[in-house]
């Protein structure tokens, strides 16, 4: 069966694009590889999403939108997309266990952390870490956080209510004044300013960290260490998949729509990625009704 479209991506782009094309009783398929929500489970507040006038934790709001995809009966499928194939009528999306076909494409798949960009011992793996999920359980720790910017900042604020935290920056902060000032009034956070990580060293069951702050070089030790450093975009799928000059036709046709995270940069804001996600289904739908009304 040709659905209408297959969305990559169950972020709030995916999710709002899905929502608008159900509505206009188009068929579709919503892929995910993990969980419903993607980095809004990282997000300790949002504070500039319309209708929260107190904020919404990222991780309750993940679960209003999975509210609202059950109650219009809208169907996902939690599996990684592995491969995409094309012709000039439609695309084919291939995941772990599933091969599904559809005119338009919407790639919602969001981003990825940068490198690690230092070595470390093996041993200290499952200490290191660049996605602060795998820490949101932890109580009574040390989490030292490398970066100078929002998600460096929330991260800290979210990790500081179980744990103590201790950000490296190394230049002076660049986040939002209202995170500084947050983060600068929690006693078990610690900020420290103009610092380089030079090594990361594994003592028994902790980390012991070489770092160089004033041309002086000292130790801290930290059960782990989060590295919010920045992210790129989640591309590789459509990039291994099918060739420049394809993408960037496809894209020009409208028959792949890039929403959300995945093309917005420094602009990586929930609201944002709504608004992405609703454009592309609206442009689906109206070339659908005008490819009827043309009877092509």
């Amino acid at each position: 069966m040709l659905l209408d479209a297959i969305i990559i991506g169950a972020g709030t782009a995916g999710i709002t694009a899905a929502i608008q094309l159900t509505r206009s009783q188009m068929n579709i398929c919503l892929l995910e590889k993990q969980h419903i929500g993607g980095l809004l489970h990282s997000a300790m507040l949002i504070e500039n999403f319309p209708g929260f006038p107190n904020g919404i934790k990222g991780k309750d709001l993940a679960c209003q939108m999975e509210k609202q995809l059950e109650k219009l009966k809208i169907s996902y499928i939690l599996e990684p997309a592995t491969y995409i194939y094309s012709d000039k009528n439609s695309f084919t999306v291939k995941t772990t266990n599933s091969t599904i076909s559809a005119k338009y494409l919407i790639m919602a798949t969001g981003t990825i952390p940068l490198p690690i960009p230092i070595q470390f011992p093996e041993a200290a793996t499952s200490l290191i870490h660049n996605n602060i999920e795998s820490l949101l359980d932890h109580k009574g720790e040390n989490i030292a956080i490398v970066g100078a910017g929002d998600a460096a900042f929330d991260y800290a604020l979210n990790l500081s209510q179980n744990n103590n935290a201790t950000l490296l920056c190394r230049s002076l902060p660049c986040c939002l004044p209202l995170l500084y000032q947050r983060a600068d009034t929690k006693h078990n956070i610690k900020i420290i300013n103009n610092v380089e990580l030079n090594e990361i060293k594994k003592e028994k069951n902790q980390l012991e960290l070489i770092i160089r702050k004033d041309n002086e070089t000292g130790k801290l030790n930290s059960d782990h260490i989060l590295f919010a450093i920045g992210r790129k975009p989640n591309i590789d799928l459509l990039k291994t998949s099918l060739t420049e000059n394809e993408i960037e036709l496809f894209i020009k046709n409208r028959r792949i729509h890039l929403v959300g995270d995945i093309k917005n940069n420094l602009l990586r804001q929930a609201v944002i990625a709504a608004g992405d996600g609703m454009r592309a289904a609206m442009e689906i739908i109206f070339n659908e009704n005008s490819c009827d009304n043309r009877k092509c």
